[in-house]
């Protein structure tokens, strides 16, 4: 085999598959106008950014071809599930609308709900039906197609429930498989937990019909692992959801900008400072931290998140603290019940001449135990 580099140039090519898929992405950006309404799946994220979006202020970061991409294949992996519910004849609807009306307390929400799946469906039609398509289209039961699976699902929810299934309403999610089998998301159990507010975006189409019991569908998009996730109207749900729906509205309706979220974050899982993906994935991120790009911003983050974690693990291993290590510690006191903890308090005390470098405001006891 000749692995030497050829010298001949290919022509142009006449029109570029990837070329036509981002134009296609790009026709369908919508566009940027003030709506004043809560969107469902917007409920439990920064307030900033949704002020923002419901003022109808255009982005300074919008989503690139790739991001744009990703939400496409996420499209279709929910086309996939709902097929596979279509196929199994417990599809009862697709793309649900849900509106809350406005009340004193808060804006109109709305939201399309995914699927509502489940009922009494005719086990024997669903089997005709799939078999029917896979004999139009020349396809066999053990092939791994849509099909064979829905077949596959048929045939044990008719073992299990005879008399057909509690309605349920299904939000479809997909993520890599990075943050899917990431141990930073994880349950007691060691299964991926799932994200708060996909939980309150699906308690809001719980609120805003009679089915009250919901469904959050994790799929991995590279080897298409699936977890299911339950979601009830719980009390202590209600209560955060309440609350973001109250106090987002009052933003709006009094035309009062939210505080920014913090650049930098602890994570009580990891134990660990880390940049705020909330606020690096903002499409305000230059109109709301002033940085040009997403990566000039990423870089001084970390720097800030290196100085903060060098002490913590300082601490961890009981090293000796410097006059800037206490200065750091100092600034973290208070930020965060877990990382306080964490912090040295009884034991660890400085020396008589660092305490006077630190100029502390608080007594002694007051600061380091």
């Amino acid at each position: 085999m000749n692995n030497q580099k050829s010298d001949m140039k290919n022509p142009p090519m006449s029109w570029s598959i990837s070329d036509v898929w981002n134009t296609k992405l790009s026709s369908e950006k919508r566009e940027v106008k003030e709506r004043p309404y809560l969107s469902a799946s917007d409920i439990g994220m920064p307030f900033l950014d949704r002020f923002y979006k419901m003022k109808g202020v255009e982005p300074t970061n919008p989503f690139d071809e790739r991001v744009l991409r990703i939400f496409d294949a996420g499209l279709t992996i929910e086309w996939m599930m709902i097929r596979i519910f279509r196929l199994a004849s417990i599809l009862q609807h697709t793309q649900y609308k849900i509106v809350i009306p406005e009340t004193k307390d808060h804006l109109s929400i709305y939201g399309y709900a995914d699927a509502i799946v489940g009922g009494q469906p005719n086990w024997g039609e669903a089997k005709k039906n799939i078999l029917a398509f896979i004999e139009r289209y020349g396809l066999r039961l053990d092939d791994e197609f849509i099909e064979a699976k829905a077949m596959r699902l048929v045939s044990a929810l008719e073992e299990q429930f005879p008399d057909g299934l509690k309605p349920i309403v299904a939000e479809i999610k997909s993520l890599n498989s990075m943050a899917f089998h990431s141990g930073k998301n994880s349950d007691t159990a060691g299964f991926f937990a799932g994200y708060p507010h996909h939980k309150l975006q699906l308690l809001t189409y719980l609120l805003g019909q009679e089915i009250k019991e919901g469904r959050l569908f994790y799929i991995s998009r590279d080897d298409l692992c699936l977890q299911e996730t339950a979601v009830f109207p719980t009390k202590e749900l209600i209560d955060i959801w309440e609350k973001d729906v109250k106090t987002m509205s009052n933003f709006f309706r009094k035309n009062i900008k939210p505080a920014k979220e913090p650049d930098i974050v602890f994570n009580e899982d990891t134990k660990k400072w880390e940049a705020n993906w909330r606020l690096g994935r903002s499409i305000y991120l230059t109109k709301i931290c002033g940085e040009k790009d997403k990566a000039t911003w990423e870089k001084k983050q970390k720097s800030k998140v290196g100085r903060l974690n060098r002490v913590l693990k300082k601490i961890k291993s009981k090293e000796k603290l410097t006059t800037d290590n206490l200065k750091v510690i100092k600034e973290m006191r208070g930020q965060n019940k877990v990382l306080d903890k964490i912090l040295p308090k009884k034991g660890v005390k400085p020396s008589k001449e660092l305490r006077e470098k630190l100029e502390e405001s608080e007594s002694e006891d007051d600061e380091w135990g």
